[in-house]
């Protein structure tokens, strides 16, 4: 029995340095994949992530101004969590791109739910209201005019009066992301801004709801080739833009002074 203890304790001994030397071994340097500046190659050796969602991930941080955290590589189509669970440990957003940029002013007459949410921190059951008085109204002619809604009161209508507008006599323009507002000059129906798909810029395309990068891009190309679009439903006649894009986005363009 004695000897038998003494093997055991000479085995323990031999593995003990080796035991020691793990944690070394584990926590040697390993170079991770920074996502905010990855390129599409160091993207496709992460286990699972192939070219499309490489592109995806590319094109989202350049749109929303890189990733703040590495969980928001969640919002890729593709990425869910038990993929992020392969990946978390080999990537990093060390180094992040600046936060998104702020608005200085929320055109009330353009926002989404999101919007009024995201930037003016306003309740959903209020949000809701507020966009179910502005179809009702077509839109807002003073931003006054919020106090007509249900569940908007003074202190809260005073927290937020100096952040929003209503978009008439706007001039330059103010840049957020997603699906928030971009305030530019454009032909006016009552005090609603609309964007003309003959003249609009790169940007300015982005802003519609369910236009990306490659559809904004796809949408002048077009316009080069063709010519002036003659009507809003001759958008549909572009790549990616589907019957349910075209939904959402007919009643925010237009294609004033086409070519007779």
């Amino acid at each position: 029995m004695k000897t038998n203890f003494t093997k055991v304790i000479f085995i323990i001994s031999a593995l003990f340095p080796m035991i020691l030397g793990c944690p070394r071994l584990i926590a040697e340097e390993i170079a991770l994949v920074n996502i905010n500046t990855a390129s599409q190659e160091e993207l496709e050796g992460l286990p699972e992530i192939n070219h499309q969602i490489a592109s995806r991930i590319i094109e989202y941080r350049e749109k929303y101004q890189g990733f703040q955290s590495k969980e928001e590589i969640m919002e890729i189509k593709g990425i869910g969590p038990k993929l992020f669970q392969k990946i978390a440990a080999l990537i990093t957003i060390s180094d992040p791109l600046p936060n998104p940029q702020i608005p200085i002013k929320l055109n009330i007459n353009k926002a989404s739910p999101e919007d009024f949410q995201k930037y003016l921190n306003l309740n959903v059951e209020l949000v809701k209201n507020i966009i179910a008085w502005r179809e009702n109204n077509q839109c807002f002619q003073d931003i006054r005019q919020l106090m007509e809604v249900e569940g908007m009161d003074e202190e809260t209508f005073q927290s937020i009066e100096g952040q929003i507008t209503i978009g008439e006599n706007v001039k330059g323009s103010t840049t957020v992301t997603g699906e928030a507002i971009k305030l530019m000059p454009a032909p006016l129906i009552g005090q609603v801004q609309l964007i003309d798909l003959n003249i609009a810029t790169k940007e300015e395309l982005e802003t519609l709801p369910g236009i990306n990068s490659t559809n904004a891009n796809r949408i002048i190309e077009y316009r080069k080739e063709h010519g002036n679009f003659q009507n809003i439903e001759q958008i549909k006649e572009v790549k990616g833009i589907s019957e349910s894009i075209f939904e959402k986005i007919h009643d925010k363009v237009t294609v004033s002074n086409p070519p007779k």
